[in-house]
């Protein structure tokens, strides 16, 4: 089997009603990147039957993929470690299971990474479909986000990144493995690029989880 050049790690908490869409989308992306990509989804000891219908689904689609279950919910900087730690990747994307940041978004990652033009690339918001509540509480938190912990940070925030291996070796020989995954993967520097983007709404139930929570 030809070694994978992109992974795609995928956090999953709660998304039991999203999972058919998840693993069509991923199919369309493997498509489009000619077969090179695998996919690593991490339940993160969701409550639901994720970890369950993944095991019985993944193995009928014809991606290399990986399944990681945690025994308890750890949130999405340790899913995302633990992806980052098992993927076999040369790049790397992480999206989320509920599909409201555009696949084309993390197909962008590869190609600009690949391209060399950045170490780590990450996605901003300039428009989101959520409802105003949920928009008016992401707001705040990341303007106060970005007034007094990273002035870097894009004012819509951030949901989505990719790196290379360098990168990624860095982030995961950090020991801070309990703090803000976006707070280190600015701190850490190397060469950065942002993808903008429109956030979707989501169609399956209601978000668990997002960067910020961590």
């Amino acid at each position: 089997m030809t070694e994978p050049k992109y992974s795609l790690v995928i956090p999953i908490y709660k998304n039991e009603a999203n999972l058919p869409s998840l693993l069509e989308c991923v199919l369309d992306m493997s498509r489009t990147l000619e077969g090179r990509l695998e996919v690593v989804c991490v339940v993160d000891g969701s409550p639901d039957q994720c970890y369950s219908i993944l095991k019985n689904e993944l193995p009928k689609y014809p991606f290399p993929s990986q399944l990681l279950l945690h025994s308890r919910n750890y949130g999405s900087f340790a899913a995302i470690r633990t992806g980052m730690k098992s993927m076999r990747g040369q790049y790397m994307a992480v999206m989320a299971a509920d599909l409201q940041e555009p696949p084309e978004l993390a197909i962008e990652f590869f190609l600009t990474l690949e391209k060399d033009e950045a170490d780590v690339v990450v996605g901003a918001r300039d428009a989101r479909e959520d409802p105003w509540r949920t928009r008016i509480s992401s707001h705040l938190f990341w303007w106060f986000y970005k007034k007094f912990v990273i002035p870097d940070i894009p004012e819509g925030g951030v949901d989505m990144f990719g790196c290379n291996h360098i990168f990624r070796e860095e982030l995961l020989a950090l020991e801070e493995s309990h703090g803000s995954l976006i707070g280190l993967i600015y701190w850490l520097g190397f060469r950065r690029k942002t993808v903008l983007y429109k956030r979707q709404a989501r169609q399956h139930g209601v978000s668990a989880w997002t960067f910020r929570k961590n």
